[in-house]
């Protein structure tokens, strides 16, 4: 059962997200439990128990959360997360949803798995669980999804470097954006520091392998986090086997996968694979990409 600690501040600047949620006349069958609880800042690390760190991560804002019941005592659980921007919010999203979700026409992408749905629009992340897979419940939550799609007017994009992911084989609705070392390291362990100076990125996950690409302010700073990677990696215990390439070089994980790592431009890119001509073919499309907006 979801603990809620009740705030009645509201951030600098920042409006009242609480009027984003569904009123008691806007649904029918559905009325809400008692009023909506706001979290703002540290106080997320009240309402979600060990996971409020990578929302801090992205740039958390605030977050409104409120229960919903049926004339038959369902109850359905909205949580609504403002971020910093509508990148934050795409890269929460991009953790909270699941891969084999049904395609649900709300937001800006929206996934409906089992009894609960996932969707972002603009700078917002919007989840709504349920407690069971009944018509009536699985109903209510896309309803519920679409009186608060309809109610957040700006919508968003997505950021630009995740068109640098090679398109051939990649698995869209496992694509990571990070914004920082915590959520690199809930997708790969490479070392509890922030051993690449990650403040920007993105993973591509394929059948076989794994693309990582990070971006930075220019070469210089690039290739000083390379160098840096390099230095720790060659001498962990998680990795062996590192052996220097042309322009880049490449250790072997636990799992007995290459990392192969590479800087190029303001860019630093990896493989997590064991095949050298999907991981020639891979960079040599992202280089090209690359190239065309520089």
């Amino acid at each position: 059962m979801l603990m809620f600690i009740h705030v009645l501040s509201f951030p600098e600047k920042s409006v009242d997200i609480s009027g984003y949620l569904p009123a008691a006349d806007e649904l029918e069958g559905w009325i809400p439990v008692d009023h909506s609880e706001i979290y703002v800042g540290d106080d997320l690390f009240l309402f979600i128990n060990g996971g409020a760190d990578i929302y801090h991560e992205y740039g958390f804002v605030q977050a409104a959360a409120l229960e919903y019941r049926s004339e038959n005592g369902k109850s359905i659980n909205l949580e609504l997360y403002e971020m910093t921007d509508t990148f934050s919010a795409y890269g929460v999203y991009s953790f909270k949803r699941g891969e084999n979700g049904k395609t649900v026409s709300i937001g800006e992408s929206a996934l409906l798995e089992d009894y609960y749905l996932n969707f972002w629009k603009g700078k917002y992340v919007v989840t709504l669980v349920g407690f069971d897979e009944d018509k009536e419940t699985l109903e209510g939550i896309t309803a519920l999804a679409g009186i608060v799609d309809r109610k957040i007017e700006p919508s968003g994009r997505l950021p630009s470097i995740l068109n640098f992911l090679p398109a051939g084989g990649l698995i869209k609705s496992r694509i990571k954006y990070l914004k920082g070392h915590i959520a690199l390291y809930n997708c790969y362990e490479f070392g509890t520091e922030n051993l690449f100076g990650l403040r920007e990125g993105v993973i591509g996950y394929y059948d076989n392998f794994r693309i990582f690409v990070f971006k930075y302010d220019n070469n210089a700073e690039s290739l000083k986090w390379y160098k840096n990677s390099q230095n720790v990696l060659k001498q962990s215990q998680r990795f062996n086997n590192y052996v220097v390439q042309k322009n880049a070089f490449s250790v072997t994980d636990r799992n007995n996968k290459q990392v192969c790592i590479e800087p190029f431009r303001n860019y630093i890119l990896i493989y997590l694979g064991n095949n050298d001509e999907e991981r020639s073919k891979a960079f040599i499309e992202i280089h090209r990409k690359i190239l065309e907006i520089n």
